[in-house]
């Protein structure tokens, strides 16, 4: 928005353009939870798991939540509170058995439809044309963590 602001857009191309930074920027955050949890080291940049290790919740944890049995959801709880590298493997079973990948994905589906609909809403020009790219370049990436 603030770009918009700076470039005397009008009060509806800045509400465009912070609905596509409020949609663009939480379907890049389910994008890296899920990276963290269902990628690969390569494709992450990074050690998987990274997010469990600083106590941080995330989208396809919270899903696992909401649909975990009571056994499960109070073993969930007391490996992500407790967290260590030996409970990845059981962590990884959860998640595959609440079926939060698609969900996750599901998601970020919705969120990247969004922003571009908010695109929709701006006069056409280059950067425009970028931030559709970027946008479809994130919903290209998405593809390569459906198992």
């Amino acid at each position: 928005e603030l770009a918009a602001l700076l470039s005397n857009a009008t009060a509806a191309q800045r509400s465009a353009m912070r609905q596509y930074g409020l949609a663009f920027g939480t379907a890049y955050q389910i994008y890296d939870d899920c990276v963290d949890l269902f990628g690969t080291e390569s494709a992450a940049g990074k050690s998987l798991g990274t997010d469990l290790a600083k106590g941080k919740l995330t989208l396809p944890l919270i899903l696992a939540w909401e649909r975990a049995s009571t056994a499960d959801r109070t073993e969930l709880e007391r490996m992500v509170a407790d967290w260590n590298l030996d409970s990845w493997p059981r962590v990884s079973a959860l998640l595959e058995h609440y079926d939060t990948v698609s969900h996750s994905l599901a998601a970020i589906k919705r969120y990247l439809a969004e922003a571009g609909k908010c695109l929709e809403r701006l006069p056409e020009s280059a950067g425009r044309e970028a931030l559709l790219a970027l946008t479809n370049y994130l919903g290209q990436q998405t593809h390569g963590l459906a198992r």
